[in-house]
């Protein structure tokens, strides 16, 4: 059994998860590579392109995941951007 025959009930949650923590990776991407932390970079990078194959498959195989994965990649950045943004302000 591959990825794209489980359920629906297990597939939306399952693509919302990974958008979200794609974009998550993301912002940890830019902030790393922007800081010039090559390696930190490097990995987060492994990360993203990892998940995005993953996601890029299922919903090559069920067009309708990409609402799922959508509201993920938008939550994904709502939450790293504020939370990260949060974060400075309680540090500086």
């Amino acid at each position: 059994m591959n990825i794209s025959e489980l359920p629906l009930l297990i597939l939306v949650p399952l693509c919302f998860a990974m958008a979200f923590i794609t974009d998550w990776c993301w912002t940890k991407y830019i902030k790393r590579a922007s800081e010039g932390a090559a390696l930190p970079a490097a990995w987060w990078s492994l990360l993203i392109y990892g998940l995005g194959s993953a996601g890029t498959y299922v919903f090559i195989k069920n067009p309708w995941l990409i609402i799922p994965m959508c509201l993920g990649y938008f939550f994904g950045t709502f939450y790293a951007v504020k939370h990260d943004h949060q974060k400075g302000e309680n540090n500086g």
